[in-house]
């Protein structure tokens, strides 16, 4: 949306209200038989994942990814002769997300902010220096939980944690 001639508002938001009704038969019986090979005798399930199991993961959260989202953007441009400087900022928001069926390891909300400058040159001429993740906030990319290994995943939690503060500069010549 512009909101001068040289001032545009981007914005967007996201929501998913996911609830598991039913869950496949053939898939948890599978998960069941894999689950009573690997406890027998020696593993206590964690009690949420126990009841979660219990009710068929019936009422959990699909995992993987966040269920609001949320972004702006703000770009400037500004004339200066016959070049144009352009300004850029993008904050986004995640949400909350969960990160197995049954909804014990969630990664609290992520509010991420990136940035970039231009300089114009001519029309198939630019310059940029850009920064994403400017403010360095730690969260994971990808989460595997102790729970997964039941169900041949990992032996412990295995996080993989997401780029933190990146910049660099940017050249950019159209043909």
């Amino acid at each position: 949306m512009a909101l001068t001639e040289s001032l545009t508002l981007g914005v967007g938001f996201g929501w998913m209200d996911s609830k598991i009704k039913e869950f496949d038969d053939e898939i948890f019986n599978r998960m069941e038989s894999e689950l009573l090979a690997r406890t027998a005798n020696s593993v206590k399930l964690p009690e949420g994942t126990q009841q979660a199991f219990d009710h068929q993961f019936e009422g959990e959260h699909l995992p993987n990814f966040a269920h609001k989202t949320a972004n702006v953007s703000l770009q400037h441009e500004l004339p200066v002769g016959t070049k144009t400087i352009i300004t850029r900022i993008d904050y986004s928001h995640f949400g909350d997300r969960y990160w197995w069926l049954d909804g014990q390891d969630v990664q609290k909300s992520v509010n991420l902010m990136d940035s970039s400058i231009s300089l114009m040159v001519t029309d198939n001429l630019e310059f940029q220096l850009w920064c994403k993740n400017c403010f360095d906030t730690e969260y994971d990319s990808e989460y595997a939980p102790t729970e997964k290994e039941l169900f041949g995943g990992a032996a412990k939690d295995v996080a993989y944690r997401a780029r933190g503060i990146t910049w660099g500069v940017k050249a950019k010549y159209d043909f």
